[in-house]
């Protein structure tokens, strides 16, 4: 009795200091979105009665919304790169602005739905979409705003990372961000960050000077060190949580080279775990303007006689000195495993020039899982190699499908990236080496139940890789998620979502609970 009790009443002192802070936000620059109601007593209205002007900000185009009954704009609108996972949501809102953000909000709660939030679609999980939702797309907003002085970029979440660089290379500037050219700002920001440019300069949610979001009640809130600052610590690293809508971040630049240098490791498959062991060790002293991937792949209907691998090397600084550091790590991987190869006639080119070279990945069926890696040991890259062996290998159902493919990445997260406390935000994931995650990707819906069966063995072996899970590869089945996803940060972050999100709206997948739900 007295336990609950004593939740009550820290319920009521957090609600009363939420209020509190709502007052005192009126009059210190936020701007507030005055609501007729609680949002349950109104009645629904079709949105196409709705005067698309009313909802519009002065001087702005006025969102585009394509309700569930013009069958023909909804049904071709582009979801997410997993098709497997389709949702018939209520409707797609696409702001052009904070203010209709704010006002997506409200047609929600006119229209009784709750929300998703789709930045770029990328979610292996489809979690940016949900059925009878009003999904509020943010793909629309790619403004952009360049400080020299400080150098310093505001962006707005819908821009993509190609058209980031696009912006700043030609500047000689740059900051981490995503290695998929296609991934939007917003989505890459609320869950981490990083890519080749991350080991020297850190995550991309570490370079957030300030953003601004749009939170539950509908207010447009400034976030930064000074303002907001629970909200601001919160919405780097733990964004997709359900504390608000990420609207724009203002980012830290940092120079880059005109010229980089880029240069890769080939082998046969059976020299994979050989070479992954080599290089997981070699990154613990390596120069932190070096960033190194890993690839392995299989087609599904021929089975091992296709696997390959490859290593990618990378280095953010003069191309010179790269050549020179390359030369150093593939002499010392070639002493231990003597048939890889490489060609050292490699020219430096343009960053955006290597992002650029990244495909888009197909749209398909897939399944996939994810762990954060503090080190590899002989027997979690042979757990990994099994995985491509012929006794685990799914036999199709339907054989006409020859794309289906098994694919694995692995993506350096040392350098910079560990060089903040766990608590810096709510990226927690500081001791982490390596990002790891095995994809299963194909057409037919034949094949669902047998790739579904090849996934969840795949999942029971995940769980020795590791316990910590990257936000941005979400496991919508992991038992223990909040822990995965955020260690010890997530009671902080419930009691933050109880702060500006006291009702719960942004309830989806996931999203981080109150504390005494």
């Amino acid at each position: 009795m007295k336990k609950i009790l004593s939740s009550f009443l820290l319920v009521c002192f957090l609600l009363v200091v939420t209020a509190a802070e709502l007052e005192s936000n009126t009059n210190s620059g936020d701007i507030e979105i005055n609501f007729e109601g609680d949002g349950n007593d109104f009645e629904a209205f079709d949105v196409e009665d709705q005067d698309a002007a009313a909802l519009s900000d002065f001087g702005v185009l006025p969102p585009v919304i394509i309700p569930r009954s013009n069958s023909t704009l909804f049904t071709q609108h582009f979801q997410s790169y997993n098709s497997r996972l389709f949702h018939v949501p209520y409707s797609y809102f696409m702001p052009n602005s904070a203010k209709q953000v704010s006002q997506a909000l409200t047609y929600a709660r006119l229209n009784r739905r709750r929300v998703t939030i789709k930045s770029g679609g990328h979610s292996c999980e489809a979690l940016s979409s949900a059925d009878n939702t009003v999904v509020i797309d943010m793909s629309k907003m790619k403004s952009t705003q360049i400080d020299m002085a400080t150098r310093q970029i505001k962006v707005q979440s819908g821009l993509n990372w190609m058209e980031f660089y696009n912006t700043t290379v030609p500047l000689g500037l740059a900051t981490a961000g995503g290695s998929c050219p296609t991934v939007n700002v917003g989505g890459l920001i609320g869950g981490g960050g990083a890519n080749y440019l991350a080991p020297r300069y850190g995550y991309a949610v570490d370079n957030v000077v300030s953003m601004t979001v749009v939170t539950a009640d509908g207010r447009i809130r400034n976030c930064s060190p000074n303002q907001h600052k629970d909200l601001f610590w919160a919405m780097r690293g733990a964004g997709h949580g359900g504390l608000g809508v990420i609207v724009d971040v203002t980012l830290q630049l940092h120079p880059i080279e005109p010229k980089l240098y880029r240069n890769g490791v080939k082998m046969t498959f059976d020299v994979f775990q050989q070479v992954l062991l080599f290089v997981d060790q070699y990154s613990r002293t390596m120069d932190q303007n070096i960033y190194m991937n890993m690839f392995a792949g299989m087609k599904v209907l021929t089975g091992p006689s296709s696997r390959y691998a490859r290593c990618n090397f990378f280095y953010n600084g003069d191309p010179a000195v790269g050549d020179t550091e390359f030369r150093k790590f593939f002499g010392a991987l070639q002493a231990v495993v003597p048939s890889v190869t490489t060609n050292f006639n490699s020219t430096p080119v343009g960053f955006v020039q290597i992002l650029g070279g990244i495909a888009d990945p197909p749209i398909a069926r897939s399944y996939t899982r994810g762990r954060f890696m503090e080190n590899w040991t002989p027997l979690t890259a042979d757990l990994l190699v099994s995985m491509f062996d012929n006794t685990t290998v799914p036999v199709m159902t339907n054989t006409s499908d020859t794309t289906a493919n098994i694919f694995f990445e692995m993506y350096f997260h040392g350098g910079q990236m560990q060089n903040k406390s766990r608590n810096f935000n709510a990226f927690v994931h500081r001791s982490a080496q390596w990002s790891a995650s095995i994809a299963l990707n194909y057409q037919s819906a034949d094949n669902d139940q047998v790739f579904s069966t090849w996934d969840k063995k795949v999942a029971q072996k995940m769980t020795l890789f590791s316990k910590s899970i990257y936000q941005n590869y979400p496991d919508t089945d992991y038992p223990d998620w909040e822990r995965a996803y955020y260690g010890e940060n997530y009671w902080r972050l419930q009691l933050i979502k109880l702060k500006y999100d006291p009702f719960n709206f942004f309830n989806y997948t996931q999203s981080i609970r109150h504390p005494f739900a």
